[in-house]
């Protein structure tokens, strides 16, 4: 449905970046797994950046970007931190 909508929207090759970060953001949400919805969300970020970056749109870069920091801080805390401290 995302790929349908997403072509119907098509703003040029550009329109690709938005495309594929909402797909890998619903894969993302449909798992149990934590740390893969991090690593997810840190692979989908970038691409939505990107997009309103060349879309010209503040709020969504500043939103983006939150978020990336967020899910960064989250992958350090929890899955690099943690995984020091268990191995000790």
């Amino acid at each position: 449905m995302f790929v349908v909508l997403g072509a119907l929207s098509w703003h040029g090759p550009i329109s690709a970046f938005v495309i594929v970060a909402k797909l890998i953001t619903t894969v993302a949400l449909g798992i149990d797994n934590p740390r893969i919805i991090r690593l997810l969300n840190f692979i989908s970020l970038p691409c939505y950046l990107t997009y309103n970056i060349f879309m010209g749109s503040l709020s969504g870069m500043l939103s983006d970007s939150l978020a990336m920091a967020s899910v960064v801080v989250g992958i350090v805390r929890l899955d690099i931190l943690k995984q020091e401290k268990t191995a000790k």
